[in-house]
């Protein structure tokens, strides 16, 4: 959408960015997901309680990298690309500054969000991907239309996915905290070999 509204140079800037921040950050959120969404189906089975301190568990070991995520390119993000990219790709730097809220918020949520999964909450996790879409595609156009500013514009796009995906981490926090409205709703799910919360949850 960049290269419509602006040209071929901001569509690079963008995405050269979610290349180096966000591509690498969903390939670590897809193997957390698999492995919290496998303790999550086979301890709530035995315990529905359980789901609340999985969750907890879950989220204190992904929020400090979802920190990082967010504050090393917002302090580093034009220096670090000009350092390594080229003076030329400062801009792009500016980008990652300003999406990196979004795709920090989106590593933590990402796998919390197997809550819903599990629990079978199914028309909750399509109003989040609505209002996601909706807001997103809202602000974005609508500070685009007041500015024609390319980073501005790219703000309004973060704002907004910033602002959804951290409503999605509360809605899943109350899920967990609520658990399973029936034992049938808990999905059946394959724990992976290596659990990296089986220690602390032993």
């Amino acid at each position: 959408m960049s290269g419509i509204w602006f040209g071929a140079e901001e569509a690079g800037y963008v995405g050269l960015t979610w290349r180096i921040l966000a591509a690498p950050t969903a390939l670590i959120g897809v193997a957390v997901s698999s492995v919290f969404l496998g303790e999550l189906a086979r301890r709530s089975q035995d315990d529905p309680a359980e789901s609340a301190r999985i969750y907890s568990i879950a989220l204190r070991r992904l929020l400090p990298i979802g920190l990082a995520i967010i504050v090393l390119p917002v302090v580093f993000g034009p220096w670090a690309f000009a350092l390594f990219l080229g003076p030329e790709w400062a801009e792009a730097g500016q980008v990652a500054r300003i999406v990196a809220p979004a795709i920090g918020l989106s590593f933590i949520a990402g796998p919390l969000r197997q809550v819903l999964v599990v629990f079978e909450r199914h028309r909750m996790t399509l109003t989040l991907d609505a209002v996601r879409v909706v807001l997103t595609l809202g602000l974005g156009l609508a500070v685009y239309e007041q500015t024609g500013d390319f980073l501005k514009t790219m703000a309004g796009f973060s704002l907004a996915l910033t602002l959804t995906y951290a409503l999605e981490i509360a809605a899943t926090w109350v899920t967990a905290r609520r658990g399973p409205r029936r034992r049938e709703d808990i999905s059946v799910a394959q724990t992976a070999s290596e659990n990296p919360f089986e220690e602390e949850l032993d």
